[in-house]
């Protein structure tokens, strides 16, 4: 720590806390890795190449080969074959789907049936149009053995929306991506993975080994508090003001900040700080009243010792604009650890 006067005068400078001090605790931030996992995979992932073809089927029960393709084991997903038929309106078919490793040999055999249905809807005396189908067929699979694989399509049956045959070709879409992902799985785990590693911050740095926390219904408030040992002390202001019932209806003059007298002493009675902090009007309003709040934010303090302090605050009251304070609440924390160096005041 550099050196500080540790005079109270309210010029008193505040000094960063360095980094090596055990109240600055930075080690949990590495946590924020963890929800952004998810999102490094799914960024990656957008990226991987990915192989495309179109196969004819000129002809019913004759076998199509596709071309090659390379199925492997990805490292960020997992293989996934997206087969696509472009069927026209109002029609059915049925798809015999064979996977074939380099060797010709069958892996995987499986049959599709597919159709496209085009209309008009009325309902109410609204209506539309509608192009609904089921024409699409995805595999997510870990191949035995990676290595070039083909297709052999076979069009079992093609038909119109009358069972009527329709006359080939059938265009089908092959997209082979060797990195897919499930995206809302990952975006769930991203999520809660966030909410953990915000409750695991707040049980690191919103916690203390002791708070002290008092309201008044005055300008002043004052709280006698023994700090447990060394350490960092965080202490907060905050304030509420409200227009009196003979001001109401009238628009208050503006008013842009107060200021925050602060002073602390110790066991004796000696003054270890006294300073004055501007504070920033907020203005609230809802249905049925408006009012103003202030808040200091945290202001730091180090304590090198046990000691036994008394904090005092007040607020004016009331303000140039007839504004008078509702309130006045005193926050201290003995104990408290931040993420970042802060700026403090060595108290003892």
């Amino acid at each position: 720590m550099p050196q500080t006067d540790r005079t109270p005068a309210s010029a008193q400078p505040a000094v960063p806390l360095v980094s090596k001090r055990s109240e600055c605790l930075r080690w949990p931030l590495l946590a924020a890795v963890l929800p952004l996992l998810p999102g490094v995979i799914i960024f990656f992932s957008c990226f991987a190449p990915r192989q495309r073809q179109f196969i004819w089927l000129d002809a019913i029960d004759r076998p199509q080969l596709s071309q090659p393709f390379l199925l492997q084991r990805g490292v960020l997903g997992s293989p996934l074959i997206d087969l696509q038929a472009k069927l026209p309106a109002n029609s059915s078919m049925g798809l015999s789907v064979e996977l074939l490793d380099q060797n010709g040999d069958l892996v995987l055999a499986l049959e599709k049936e597919g159709w496209r249905e085009i209309g008009t809807w009325v309902e109410d005396g609204e209506s539309g149009t509608y192009d609904e189908s089921d024409s699409s067929l995805k595999l997510d699979l870990r191949p035995i053995s990676d290595g070039p694989h083909r297709l052999r399509l076979t069009l079992e049956e093609f038909s119109d929306a009358a069972a009527q045959p329709l006359q080939p070709p059938l265009q089908l879409q092959l997209l082979v991506n060797n990195h897919s992902v499930d995206l809302p799985l990952l975006l769930i785990t991203a999520g809660l993975s966030l909410l953990l590693v915000l409750f695991f911050w707040q049980s690191i740095y919103g916690d203390c080994r002791q708070r002290s926390q008092r309201r008044l219904v005055d300008d002043r408030v004052s709280s006698r508090f023994s700090a447990c040992g060394p350490g960092l002390l965080r202490i907060k202001v905050l304030g509420r003001y409200e227009l009196p019932d003979r001001l109401l209806g009238r628009k208050p003059e503006w008013v842009s900040s107060v200021s925050l007298v602060l002073r602390i002493t110790n066991a004796w009675g000696e003054l270890l700080l006294e300073d004055q902090l501007p504070l920033q009007l907020n203005k609230k309003s809802d249905e049925d009243d408006t009012w103003w709040t202030v808040n200091s934010g945290p202001i730091h303090l180090f304590l090198g010792k046990i000691s036994n302090l008394r904090f005092w605050a007040a607020l004016p009251d009331p303000l140039a604009n007839g504004c008078e304070l509702e309130w006045i609440e005193l926050l201290v924390e003995d104990g408290a650890t931040t993420p970042w160096p802060v700026r403090l005041r060595v108290l003892c």
